[in-house]
């Protein structure tokens, strides 16, 4: 498994593997999206062997995000996920980040596997993803 920044190429995968894990805005995943998130400096990068199976997204600006992280449902628990978040994180420590954010919405599954990589709950964000539907803030230390 390699983990290499995406090409223009990968986005349709990236779309599919999205709106197949039940993203609820997964219609905005648009090639305009992606291109304007690398406009701002996000850095995306491609989990592959034979095929795409994962991506992930990290936002580095005042403070270092992942934005997104996504492996297909089929591939999950090979040790993708964290291939993808080391990779992101050795990006923001290399762009000088001292810490890693990210939010997750409270009932997702991914919650264990954030914790498990070192990830800690700072505070609960009611309705961050809409009426009812609250979020977590995690961080951790680089």
């Amino acid at each position: 498994m390699i983990i290499r920044e995406a090409k223009e190429e990968d986005y349709p995968k990236f779309i599919e593997i999205r709106k197949n894990d039940g993203f609820e805005h997964a219609h905005e995943l648009t090639h305009g999206w992606i291109h304007m998130m690398q406009q701002r400096g996000d850095k995306f990068f491609a989990a592959e062997d034979s095929e795409v199976k994962g991506f992930a997204i990290v936002k580095l600006d005042e403070k270092a995000k992942l934005h997104m992280i996504a492996v297909q449902e089929e591939f999950q628990g090979q040790g993708i996920g964290k291939l993808l978040v080391e990779k992101c994180e050795q990006e923001a420590r290399d762009k000088g980040k001292k810490e890693m954010w990210l939010y997750v919405h409270e009932t997702n599954q991914a919650l264990g596997f954030y914790k498990k990589l070192g990830y800690n709950v700072k505070k609960a964000e009611p309705n961050f993803y809409g009426k009812g539907k609250n979020a977590l803030m995690m961080s951790r230390i680089l």
